[in-house]
């Protein structure tokens, strides 16, 4: 049992209180401005969880579909009675294309940057967006990634402007720090 099904049970009730929801709220208020999902709009949720990002998407009208490799978030994740997808986001074979792509906490887990990026480009429909909630390459960073390595976690910090020098299909619209520990990148798909 890896570290996310051990903590499956409590995971939305412990970013609720204390310092993790404050850093949530900012996180949450910056992914949905540079979202901004729309009534019908296919989004695809990487690394969902329980679904704590699909359940705004939902009420606002998005037709939600979650990714995640841990059995035991997906199990929380069901609840919200929207499509679930159990695997690796950048090795998954997908028959479909969405409008927009999160993956919200869940890039840096991801040991290979490009691959995960291609296969962005693979499944992002033309005019559609991607935002990526990631650490920044700080020493908070380095500190979170430690923590993780504690845990039994490889944690990954992306050079995200490198990896998508080699994508032609994908544009960088903008990095910008939320807090000082995480970052969000948009891409749009050319």
């Amino acid at each position: 049992m890896n570290y996310f099904d051990r903590q499956s049970q409590s995971y939305l009730s412990r970013s609720e209180r204390g310092l993790w929801s404050r850093v949530r709220h900012f996180e949450r208020e910056a992914i949905f401005e540079e979202l901004d999902p729309q009534p019908g709009e296919r989004i695809l949720d990487v690394g969902c969880g329980p679904g704590y990002y699909a359940k705004e998407m939902q009420r606002l009208g998005a037709e939600v579909t979650g990714i995640d490799s841990s059995p035991a978030m997906l199990n929380q994740f069901r609840y919200l009675d929207t499509p679930a997808i159990l695997g690796k986001f950048e090795l998954h074979t997908f028959e479909s294309s969405y409008d927009k792509i999160l993956i919200a906490g869940a890039a840096e887990f991801i040991a290979d940057v490009e691959a995960m990026l291609r296969q962005v480009e693979r499944i992002l429909l033309p005019q559609g967006r991607a935002v990526i909630l990631a650490p920044r390459r700080n020493w908070i960073g380095g500190l979170y990634r430690a923590w993780h390595r504690s845990h039994g976690c490889q944690v990954s910090l992306h050079d995200y402007s490198a990896a998508l020098e080699k994508l032609a299909g994908l544009k960088l619209e903008s990095i910008r720090n939320v807090t000082p520990m995480t970052c969000l990148i948009r891409l749009d798909r050319r």
